[in-house]
């Protein structure tokens, strides 16, 4: 789950996605990585990557399977994409 120090210290989560994005546009999945990174963007963006932590992540998690109505399943690729 760790990133490369490089895109770790001091960037945002948002401007990591800026950054990070470009990079797997040539994926299939690319669309929905995007839409992944896009979640987490909203959630916690503005938020460095050195702040965020396990239990921030597991209670966002939970948070869009109890109030968003998200299916576990996509909660889980947005873990795995984070």
């Amino acid at each position: 789950m760790a990133l490369p120090l490089p895109w770790r210290r001091g960037r945002t989560l948002a401007r990591a996605a800026e950054e990070y994005l470009p990079t797997v546009a040539h994926l299939t999945s690319y669309v929905s990585r995007r839409s992944e990174v896009r979640a987490w963007v909203a959630s916690i963006g503005a938020r460095t990557i050195d702040e965020i932590s396990k239990t921030e992540v597991l209670a966002v998690r939970a948070a869009w399977i109890r109030g968003g109505g998200v299916a576990p399943k996509t909660c889980n690729n947005r873990v795995a994409t984070l």
